[in-house]
């Protein structure tokens, strides 16, 4: 959805600098949103501690986002699409990765309760 919320913004009449601020806004508030999620989503499904591979996601996504928050705040460059693609594209490679992880994790863990 993240992916379309530009199209639509800027189809709406907004202009290309309010739709990257508006696309920037709603995509790291979102995002940093799930990231926050995480921990508790965690302790909730293992009693292990945090793979360094989820810490690094969770460290990475919350840079990447607060980046986004400042193209939407222009600084310390004018807003751009840029900065927007970049978040949208590491958002997706993270949730694919990350589920791709979980189906593995819970083959494995399937496999040794049987």
């Amino acid at each position: 959805m993240n992916a379309m919320l530009s199209p639509l913004l800027f189809g709406l009449g907004l202009t290309a600098e309010q739709t990257w601020q508006a696309a920037s806004v709603y995509v790291a508030v979102q995002s940093l949103v799930l990231i926050g999620m995480v921990p508790g989503q965690w302790r909730e499904a293992t009693t292990r501690p945090m793979d360094t591979r989820v810490r690094l996601h969770i460290g990475l996504g919350v840079l990447i986002n607060l980046l986004l928050l400042m193209n939407a705040a222009g600084w310390p460059f004018r807003p751009s699409a840029g900065v927007v693609m970049f978040a949208v594209s590491w958002n997706l490679f993270a949730f694919f990765a990350q589920f791709a992880r979980s189906i593995d994790f819970f083959f494995n863990e399937a496999a040794q309760e049987a």
